[in-house]
C-alpha cells in the first residue's frame, strides 16, 4: 500500500472531514458520469457514491484493511458494482411488479415482507465483502472472473485475451476463487 493511501486510510480512521470533501472533489465526477449515462439520475449518483463511501469507510475502520490500488479506482469499482447491482434489481423489481399473481396477491403477508428484507440486508453485506475481496486479489484475477462470470466469455477468448494457456485459464481462475474466498470469509 503506497504511503498517499496509508495517509487516507489513518485520516478517516481520526474522522478528518476534509477527507471526505477531497474524496468528494477527486471521485464523484465518475459517479455521476457512469450511473448517468446507464440510465440513472444525479441522485442515483449521489446514493451509489456515499454507498462506496460507506463500503471504504467500514473497511478503513479495521486495521487489517489494505488498499491495494488508488483510491479512486477503488471508489470507482464499489460504484460499478453498486449501480450495476441496483440496475438488476430494478429489472427485477419491475417483472416482480407486473406479475399476474402478484397483482392478485398484493403481497400477501408481512412476514413475507420481513423474510424478504432480512435476506436483502444479509446480500448487501456480503456484496460490501465482495466489494472489498474484489479490489484485494489483483488485477489479473479481477480481470479473469470479470471476463468469466459478468462478461460471460468462454475459456478460449479468456485465454487469447490475456495471453494464457487454456488450462492454465482453468487453474488461475479456481486459485483467484479461492483467494476471493479467503479474503471474503476474513473481512
Amino acid at each position: 500500500m503506497n504511503l498517499q493511501n496509508k495517509r487516507l486510510l489513518k485520516a478517516i480512521r481520526d474522522g478528518d472531514n476534509l477527507v471526505i470533501r477531497q474524496l468528494y472533489t477527486d471521485c464523484f465526477q465518475y459517479t455521476t458520469k457512469f450511473v448517468q449515462t446507464n440510465n440513472g439520475t444525479l441522485d442515483d449518483a449521489m446514493e451509489c457514491f456515499q454507498e462506496a463511501l460507506i463500503v471504504l469507510f467500514r473497511g478503513a475502520c479495521k486495521e487489517e484493511f489494505v488498499l491495494k490500488t488508488d483510491v479512486k479506482y477503488f471508489l470507482a469499482g464499489v460504484v460499478k458494482n453498486i449501480w450495476l447491482k441496483e440496475l438488476e434489481r430494478r429489472k427485477k423489481s419491475k417483472k416482480i411488479l407486473t406479475s399476474p399473481d402478484l397483482q392478485r396477491n398484493n403481497l400477501q403477508e408481512t412476514e413475507d415482507f420481513d423474510q424478504i428484507l432480512l435476506e436483502k440486508i444479509k446480500l448487501d453485506e456480503n456484496y460490501d465483502k465482495l466489494s472489498i475481496a474484489l479490489n484485494e486479489i489483483g488485477d489479473n484475477c479481477r480481470q479473469l472472473l470479470s471476463y468469466t462470470f459478468f462478461e460471460k466469455k468462454k475459456d478460449k477468448e479468456i485465454a487469447v485475451l490475456m495471453d494464457y494457456a487454456l488450462e492454465f485459464v482453468r487453474q488461475k481462475r479456481k486459485r483467484c476463487l479461492n483467494k476471493l474466498k479467503k479474503i471474503t470469509n476474513e473481512l
